[in-house]
């Protein structure tokens, strides 16, 4: 009986596969303005969003957060100063551990793929 040898091309090409649904599961492409015009009064609010790399801040104004009314301007008065608030979304547990990330991974895990986990807001004046 002959043995078959083994040259590393199945796993070469398993990884190339993968990658390439990656990249295509995590394509973009610009956004079509038509779909969301500005208004014609030009008052618009910018934004901006920052990577923290495990976690992604979205910063708005703090004076636009605050003219809008409602709960969140009313928790934006409550806040230190700052012109600018990062606003931060995520898993109760995991967003507010400390400990060192390795230890923290299956906590991610569970956070990513269990539903229904309780959830925090962290607002952040800068």
């Amino acid at each position: 009986m002959r043995r078959r040898e083994r040259t590393g091309l199945g796993g070469f090409v398993l990884a190339t596969a993968i990658g390439a649904a990656a990249a295509l599961w995590t394509w973009t492409a610009p956004g079509d303005p038509a779909l969301w015009p500005a208004p014609a009064t030009g008052a618009g609010v910018e934004a901006s969003l920052l990577d923290n790399g495990f976690h992604t801040d979205l910063a708005l104004p703090r004076a636009a957060l605050e003219a809008r009314g409602g709960p969140l301007a009313e928790a934006v008065r409550g806040l230190p100063a700052g012109d600018w608030i990062l606003i931060g979304w995520g898993d109760a547990k995991f967003y507010v551990d400390q400990s060192p990330i390795g230890d923290r991974l299956p906590d991610g895990a569970r956070a990513f793929f269990r539903p229904g986990n309780a959830s925090v807001l962290m607002l952040d004046p800068t």
